[in-house]
């Protein structure tokens, strides 16, 4: 039994006119570079790093990379998966790969909202986006490669046509010597987005964004940025329900700034003993 007993909320206001001008200072060195918009990173059961990547502006251009700890070399795992340019917010920002876990060798991977939606006609609106740019967005996949491929791969890239076929519950495989194959799957598809009426719009909804995960005998945890909540996704037939909801949270800043309750916002999970944190 899983104990939600642990939570951290964090809220962070960011100069970006700081930022732009070169005033803020990172005091750790460079590692690695040439990524694409990382969000999260994880140890592999060989020690290596693999990156969530969330994109460029180019469409569908989400990457997992490979990260030698020992010389900091990066390869690609996996190429062309989905993503795009989100404009819900005040600049946009590329959304795709968000989240991963990994157990024996299988890796799983939370795609986020991409351009699900889009800006609706008041401040803070939402609309469906009616050409999105793939129908994987905030979904769950699952990887499973060998160690040879982790070692020695230069990286395999979805087409068009394997998003397709992974949208329609196909498996895709790539096969690779040595090492064998690498296989990937749809685990689940949540909704892109519910409805939310506002009084000044009544046709308001609040698009979907899985970003983070975690592993649990036969089921995900999946925490979600967007619904405020987190659900548990079964492995085997990807079904889905939600173990708990985060509610709204007192906006300390208020009247000076914003409404007086925010969005919590949990973008991240991690096992704390039995607790989830």
């Amino acid at each position: 039994m899983k104990n939600l007993t642990r939570f951290l909320l964090c809220f962070a206001l960011i100069d970006f006119a700081t930022v732009a001008t070169g005033n803020a200072q990172c005091p750790a060195p460079v590692f690695a570079s040439g990524l694409r918009a990382p969000t999260k990173v994880i140890f592999s059961q060989k020690d290596n790093l693999l990156v969530a990547e969330q994109g460029t502006a180019v469409p569908n251009t989400g990457r997992i990379s490979i990260i030698d700890p020992q010389n900091a070399a990066v390869r690609t795992l996996l190429d062309g998966l989905p993503s795009a340019l989100n404009l819900l917010g005040e600049q946009p920002a590329p959304s795709g790969p968000s989240g991963l876990a990994m157990r024996g060798r299988t890796l799983y991977v939370t795609i986020g909202s991409g351009n699900s939606t889009l800006p609706g006609p008041v401040p803070g609106s939402e609309i469906p986006n009616p050409n999105p740019s793939s129908s994987l967005f905030s979904s769950v996949l699952e990887v499973h490669f060998s160690a040879e491929i982790e070692k020695v791969t230069s990286g395999f890239t979805l087409n068009a046509a394997d998003r397709a076929a992974l949208a329609a519950g196909q498996t895709i495989t790539f096969h690779a010597v040595p090492g064998g194959p690498v296989t990937i799957r749809l685990v689940t598809n949540f909704p892109d987005y519910v409805a939310a009426p506002r009084p000044d719009f009544p046709a308001n909804v609040v698009s979907s964004n899985p970003f983070g995960l975690v592993i649990d005998r036969n089921s995900l945890d999946v925490v979600d940025a967007s619904f405020n909540l987190i659900a548990e996704v079964n492995v085997h037939s990807g079904a889905t329900s939600t173990l708990t909801t985060f509610a709204k949270v007192p906006n300390t800043l208020f009247p000076q700034v914003g409404p007086p309750t925010v969005d919590p916002v949990p973008d991240s999970i991690h096992f704390f003993g039995k607790d989830l944190l």
